[in-house]
């Protein structure tokens, strides 16, 4: 309601964390309805959708921008805030129609896959593409690093086993399964030139819950690492102080991702 008001927080938060924090991403998904609306419509029993919505996020942006700028220079603030489906294509279309370019540092998106990876044109490629598009199509190219700030390729998968401890029936986890879908996730971003990327979430696990829940990865539901977390370590060992350089099919539907560092290299 009140842009002036909302770059007095950024100044306060920027100034009060200066040093310790070093990016910032400007709100969670306001291309939805949960965290974006203008209130409850009681009679269709559903959140109301302001009809300004994506210019009215292009200006929280570049409010949120000038003002964490006039702070510290250095800071990276991330835009656009979208999502790798149509309707992301959309989003970004109108943030790129309402001037959200200039007003950010890195082009950020979410993305969820319950698919396969590590092939050419998998889900993860398919995703960034739909995120990205009306920016390549208008620049050629995204002109700024590219950030996966939410995503999983894990949802609905870990159960609450207890891996040290005894509690009959409950340690279901295929973690071979559960391992083999989270590096073939991260290989694709990486083979993708996406520079960084969060995976959502390990601060869903408390209360002891008997079934599955949605959105953990990497932690059980007890806080404690999944085994799925030592795929993730050794796949980051391995990648450590890499880059991408190809991607080759040494047999047929077989995909090789090829990984150089100094004085090394790693095939995926």
């Amino acid at each position: 309601k009140d842009f002036g008001q909302f770059a007095t927080y950024v100044k306060v938060v920027t100034e009060r964390y200066q040093g310790l924090i070093d990016s910032y991403d400007v709100w969670n998904e306001p291309w939805g309805t949960s965290f974006w609306s203008m209130g409850w419509d009681e009679a269709k029993k559903e959140w109301k959708r302001s009809p300004t919505a994506s210019e009215d996020y292009t200006k929280l942006q570049q409010a949120a921008f000038a003002s964490a700028k006039a702070v510290d220079r250095k800071l990276t603030i991330l835009g656009f805030n979208t999502y790798g489906s149509q309707g992301g294509r959309d989003w970004t279309a109108d943030q790129l129609k309402f001037g959200a370019l200039p007003a950010c540092d890195a082009f950020c998106y979410h993305h969820y896959s319950s698919a396969y990876n590590g092939y050419p044109g998998d889900d993860v490629e398919k995703a960034l593409d739909y995120a990205t598009e009306p920016v390549v199509q208008a620049k050629g190219r995204v002109p700024m690093p590219v950030w996966m700030t939410e995503g999983s390729p894990t949802t609905y998968q870990l159960n609450n086993g207890f891996y040290h401890f005894t509690e009959p029936g409950q340690a279901t986890d295929d973690n071979w399964e559960i391992g083999n879908r989270l590096c073939r996730y991260m290989v694709s971003l990486l083979s993708h030139n996406v520079a960084r990327f969060f995976l959502y979430t390990m601060h869903g696990h408390g209360p002891y819950k008997p079934a599955v829940w949605e959105w953990t990865v990497l932690v059980e539901d007890n806080g404690t690492l999944h085994p799925s977390g030592v795929a993730h370590a050794h796949c980051a060992w391995l990648l450590e102080d890499t880059q991408y350089v190809k991607v080759i099919e040494p047999a047929q539907g077989v995909y090789a991702y090829l990984f150089a560092g100094q004085g090394r290299a790693v095939a995926v």
